[in-house]
Formats: C-alpha cells, structure tokens, sequence
C-alpha cells in the first residue's frame, strides 16, 4: 500500500467524515491538516513522496508559529514575511525556501477553500529565484565529469563503487533527477529494449539511455546484495546504511553521495548538488549537438523555454563580445 493509499483511507475513516459546518474549526484544522491534503494537492493525485514533504513543511511552519504564540491561521501577510525572513536567515538555498513556502501557501489555500478564513496571506509573496537564474546556474564542463567518473572508479568498497557509478550515469548523462533515481525500480527497466520508465516529477516518461549508462545499471545489479521489495516493486537503488539497510535508498542519501564524490573532487559549490548534474547533462549535450529540441527531449522539459536557457549560457560562454575593445586582444593584433 503506498503513502497515497494511507492517507487517503485515513481521510475517508477519519472523524472529518462527521463534520458538521461548525465542528470544522481553525483549531482543529491546525491539527490535522494532513487529512485534507491528499484531496487538494495535485489535484487530488498528489504522489507519497509529495505529500510526505508538504505535511513536514506545514508542520514545520506550525510549530514556527507555535513557537511565537500565535494560531497560524490568524496570521497576516506581514507575519508570513517575517517566516520567509526567518528561512532566508537560515541560509537555506532559494529553490528550498520556494518548496517551504508553496507547502505554506498550500495549507493556506485549503483554509480558504474550507471557509476557515477569507484570504491567503502568503498569496502575494515569491521567493527570489537569483540561484536558479542562467548567469547563476552551475554545472560540470565534459572535461569535469569525467574526472569525476573517474574518482568514483577509485571507490576499493565494490557496492559502493558501482552504486554510485550508476547513479551519476543518470544524473549527469542521463539528467535524470534525484527524485526519478529514487523512485526507479527494477521492473521499470526493460534490458530487451535498453530503455527505463522513470516516475518523474508530475509526469512519467520512458528514456533510451547510452549504452555506458545501461553497462554502469547491469553491472551495480549483479552485485547488489538481497534487499526488501517495496512493497510489489524491487527498488534498484539502495542503502547500506543502518537506518534503513537494504531498503530503498532515501533521496537525503543520493544527495549524501553525491556531495561526497563532488567534494572528493574538489566541485562541490555550496547550495548545488544532484541537480547541478542534471543541468551539466543539458550544457554538455547542448555543446556537442546544438540541438536545443534533443536537449529538450532528453530533459523531458514540457517547455522549450526552460531548455533555451542552456543555449544561452553556451552562447555567452563561446561569443565574448567585449574581445572586439579589448587593448590586449589578439583579434585586434590580427587586424
């Protein structure tokens, strides 16, 4: 049964079902907010994963508010700055503090459609995305990915090696993310077909990875060690560590790995992680193939908008204009 299942048969066993107009009271909202979740989060087909976040992020924001006396849905916008000021102080990366918000401004939003009050007060606040901007975005050239491919060939731990060695395959080749390598299972791989359905992020899609990608995933599988099905589904990935050995790996433990090799190799830059290889994958096949459409594909981007900004660093990489007024240019020695 997945997390989805769970809540959902919570939510129709639970003591909502009696509600009446005025038992539903803010109190008692606050309290078990995760009962109505599953029926407003995306669109009502929220996955496990999804709801797990967003009951945590809430609860988190609940206990902030807990903290400082007052009832969360009694807030104001300026009281909800003061939480967004709260996680900027943090030094959380944007991308994280958008993910804390949007579950914030989802416990509002079903307050809104429950009558418990009338406006959402996070309704008006965004979050600065300067990380994710193109002049911001960070990535591994071809040059680096190798070497890192290389490092983790070092790995004496035979498991680990050829775990890890799979995972990056994905990420910075394949630009799977780090979300889509955690939920692979074994059924999803067709070896006849050399192809993968990956459990992405709101959508599903199959890919046809490189043949060194499909080598890398065979030869971590022969050696895995006996592991516990998830339920009716054979995880792929999995852990070694005590909290959950042989089980599924977490994505906290992708990201763990991941941050060790970057570090190993001196690439680690702070705030980036797993996705800064999904985005290596896109600048790195963009400059091989000029082929914004394959880049597109291969990302599985719905928009070709977000893929263009892969072409534009490109661009600015390789067509710095200021050469032409430089006193020290070679071009101008030419001429």
């Amino acid at each position: 049964m997945n997390d989805l299942q769970i809540y959902t048969d919570e939510f129709l066993l639970g003591d909502l079902i009696t509600l009446d107009a005025q038992q539903l009271t803010p109190d008692y909202y606050v309290l078990h907010y995760a009962e109505f979740l599953s029926q407003y989060v995306a669109k009502a087909r929220p996955s496990g994963d999804t709801l797990k976040d967003y009951s945590i992020e809430i609860k988190n924001f609940i206990s902030w508010c807990q903290s400082h006396k007052a009832q969360p849905l009694a807030l104001q916008e300026q009281h909800c700055r003061i939480y967004l000021r709260y996680l900027a102080e943090k030094n959380y990366s944007s991308a994280t503090i958008n993910l804390k918000m949007a579950a914030v401004k989802t416990f509002y939003s079903i307050a809104v459609k429950l009558g418990l009050i009338t406006k959402n007060p996070c309704a008006e606040i965004f979050v600065s995305s300067f990380d994710s901007s193109d002049d911001n975005l960070k990535f591994l050239d071809d040059n680096q990915i190798k070497y890192v491919g290389e490092k983790i060939l070092d790995e004496p731990d035979e498991f680990i090696r050829k775990r890890n060695l799979a995972i990056f395959m994905l990420m910075a080749v394949e630009g799977l993310r780090n979300i889509e390598v955690h939920r692979m299972n074994d059924e999803d791989i067709n070896f006849e077909l050399n192809s993968i359905f990956i459990r992405g992020k709101g959508h599903n899609n199959v890919i046809y990875p490189c043949h060194d990608t499909i080598f890398a995933i065979k030869d971590y599988l022969k050696i895995r060690p006996a592991l516990k099905k998830d339920g009716v589904l054979t995880p792929t990935f999995i852990s070694l560590s005590n909290f959950n050995r042989g089980q599924r790996i977490t994505r906290a433990g992708i990201r763990w790995a991941i941050n060790q090799i970057l570090t190993l190799c001196n690439l680690k830059v702070k705030g980036h992680s797993c996705h800064m290889l999904r985005h290596s994958c896109a600048t790195n096949l963009y400059q091989a193939t000029k082929d914004l459409r394959l880049v597109q594909e291969t990302l599985r981007h719905r928009s070709p908008t977000m893929t263009a900004r892969y072409a534009h660093i490109y661009g600015k990489m390789n067509n710095r204009q200021t050469e032409k007024i430089s006193p020290f240019s070679k071009q101008n020695d030419d001429d």
